[in-house]
């Protein structure tokens, strides 16, 4: 029982060194999507988890691109598309970077570099978030225990 105890709490801890550099929580992202990457961490609760991960998922594809914790998590990926969508341009604090007001009322986009594309980026990119995003990654295929490798896992009947 004691053996048992420990490998689940030293489990726990390892993912909680991969994942909290992910967990950069925002207001106004919401409950759901400040809470998606913990969804490894519940298997407990088996609902709550299937939808932390799904939730999870959505983020990866870039369904929630507007929320601050896409922008922490994959700024490679969003900040180009503020170029192209204004409003996300406005959710992530980038309107004037990419958008302009013409004199007739429009906006239109304004012209970036590659090289200022690249210096947003970079700006906002962790190497310690990228570290992190590369092991969980990597802990998913390479096997993980069933209940951090995406199947949800009931432990109260277990």
């Amino acid at each position: 029982m004691r053996d048992s105890i420990v490998d689940e709490l030293t489990r726990f801890r390892d993912d909680l060194e991969i994942i909290a550099p992910l967990w950069n929580p925002n207001l106004i992202d919401g409950v759901l999507l400040n809470f998606a990457p913990l969804w490894r961490l519940v298997p407990q609760l088996a609902s709550w988890q299937r939808e932390l991960h799904d939730a999870w998922q959505k983020l990866c594809e870039g369904s929630f691109d507007w929320a601050h914790i896409a922008m922490h998590l994959w700024p490679e990926r969003v900040v180009p598309k503020c170029a192209g969508n204004r409003s996300l341009a406005i959710a992530h604090g980038l309107e004037s970077t990419f958008w302009e007001k013409e004199p007739n009322g429009k906006w239109k986009p304004r012209k970036v570099t590659a090289k200022e594309m690249s210096a947003l980026v970079d700006e906002r990119t962790s190497q310690v978030v990228k570290a992190s995003l590369n092991k969980l990654v990597a802990a998913q295929s390479a096997g993980a225990p069933a209940a951090r490798r995406g199947r949800v896992v009931d432990r109260r009947n277990a």
